[in-house]
């Protein structure tokens, strides 16, 4: 097998405009999946971030759209683009789910730093990592992970957390234990 190098491969690619974009996001969605065992088991979302701050949420979906639109534009200079699909306070974003599910009373949990790192211990996550994504959220309780953002926002995007509450709805209603299971700690 021969291997070759990108310029010997493409050639000259000097003239060749390229793009540096970043596509930000602060919740995903799809980060609720991982919530799931807690919602079937005790009737709640924990989380160790909570409090009165609006917090935005995104479907990856909306994501990849963005990414398609600013790889159509020219390739001008770096540029920075904020994608939201919706902003909620945390229990304002328990109730969508918690009404589709049949618990309009879902509640948003705000727990520690240390039990949010045994909760995800009791399911099976790697000690290392679960300490890593609790400390991922020390920007966004201490308000700077939006400070950007709230300068910088654009319009919301099409998916809204009603629209996510209807695949919500469907996993929970799943009765394979295991399945929940390995989705959560495939998320993480």
């Amino acid at each position: 097998m021969v291997k070759r190098t990108f310029a010997q491969f493409f050639g000259n690619t000097s003239a060749i405009p390229t793009a540096h974009f970043s596509i930000r996001s602060a919740g995903f969605y799809n980060d609720m999946f991982a919530c799931i065992p807690a919602t079937k088991s005790r009737g709640e979302i924990i989380s160790n971030c909570g409090g009165e701050e609006r917090d935005t949420w995104v479907s990856p979906l909306d994501i990849a759209e963005a990414i398609v639109e600013e790889m159509e534009e020219p390739f001008d200079d770096r540029k920075i683009r904020y994608v939201a699909s919706d902003e909620f306070l945390p229990n304002e974003l328990a109730k969508v789910p918690g009404e589709a599910i049949g618990k309009p009373d879902l509640k948003w949990d705000e727990v520690t730093d240390e039990r949010q790192v045994q909760e995800m211990g009791a399911a099976e996550m790697n000690p290392h990592t679960a300490k890593g994504r609790v400390e991922m959220t020390t920007p966004r309780k201490s308000g700077r992970l939006h400070e950007d953002y709230y300068r910088n926002r654009l319009v919301l995007v099409k998916i809204k957390l009603a629209d996510f509450a209807r695949d919500f709805k469907f996993l929970v209603s799943l009765s394979i234990i295991h399945f929940t299971g390995f989705l959560s700690k495939s998320l993480w």
